[in-house]
């Protein structure tokens, strides 16, 4: 700290990239959705300002957050907005600007990073995209995770008015912490279950799942309590740690990226967030999308 990028950079750099990938003009976007989960300033959100810097002309723009689920979340929206003819191309942003909030003096601070993910959800073909979504909320649990203003977990004061505080992601209720862990599986299940419903499916529909990576058995625990094979999983802990609401953006990017999903297949995306939160939609993969990103990658 300082941070050498602004959340509302690595924002207007994703949502850039999301437009040039997807052949998009900025004057073609109608609506901005964002999920700064580490905003430049408290108050006013980042929103307008990225329209600012993107120059997105014809575009409102407005914050969604549901912490670490937001993308699903915001995807969700601007999927409803989409097939009602609301709006008709909607740019969604996410950014997790970790370092501006790691306490560096806790074991959790290696299994973090930064990040920033953005898409455009526009009308596709009859038969593809959106199918079905559900989710919930656990209010009881909600200070569980919060930001916090204080010093670091090890700085120790000797009196001469030496107090470094600064706003740190902290586990601050442990028994909310506790019943998040303990009812982890039983909620993805859950909210999962609802969204299969809702679309007449069942597990053995899915062809590939997407989740968030809170900490490193999260996924697989989702993935094995669901009853998904590992080979119709991917998640990038390992490369990135918990980058909080870009999960499932990234991870369902580098799965299209590396031909692990193809056109056609039922991709169930389910996030946890802190507050708490899980929501889960299922989306048929069209073929413009897998397009966009493999020439992205060439």
């Amino acid at each position: 700290v300082p941070h050498p990028m602004l959340p509302s950079d690595a924002e207007t750099l994703a949502g850039t990239l999301a437009m040039i990938n997807g052949e998009v003009e900025g004057d073609e976007i109608d609506l901005l959705i964002i999920a700064s989960q580490v905003p430049d300033l408290l108050l006013p959100s980042n929103a307008s300002l990225v329209q600012h810097k993107l120059k997105l002309n014809q575009a409102g723009a407005y914050h969604v957050d549901t912490c670490c689920s937001s993308f699903v979340t915001m995807l969700e929206i601007a999927e409803g907005l989409v097939k009602a003819s609301i709006k008709s191309k909607v740019l969604l942003i996410a950014s997790y600007i970790d370092s501006l909030v790691n306490d560096k003096s806790t074991y959790f601070a290696v299994n973090t990073g930064d990040a920033a993910v953005a898409a455009v959800v526009s009308k596709v073909e009859e038969g593809y995209g959106y199918i079905a979504s559900s989710s919930m909320s656990k209010g009881d649990r909600h200070n569980g995770i919060i930001l916090q203003r204080r010093p670091p977990e090890l700085f120790q004061s000797v009196g001469h008015d030496h107090y470094y505080e600064q706003t740190f992601v902290t586990f601050y209720n442990q028994s909310a912490n506790k019943q998040i862990a303990e009812n982890a599986e039983k909620d993805m299940t859950t909210v999962v279950k609802k969204t299969l419903k809702k679309a007449r499916l069942s597990i053995s529909d899915i062809d590939f799942f997407v989740t968030h990576q809170p900490v490193y058995w999260a996924a697989k625990a989702w993935r094995e309590s669901l009853g998904i094979p590992e080979e119709k999983c991917y998640e990038t802990f390992e490369k990135y740690g918990n980058i909080a609401n870009c999960s499932t953006g990234v991870n369902l990017l580098e799965a299209i990226e590396s031909n692990r999903i193809k056109q056609g297949d039922t991709v169930l995306i389910a996030s946890s967030g802190a507050g708490e939160n899980y929501i889960a939609t299922l989306e048929n993969i069209d073929l413009k999308l897998i397009n966009s990103l493999t020439k992205m990658k060439e």
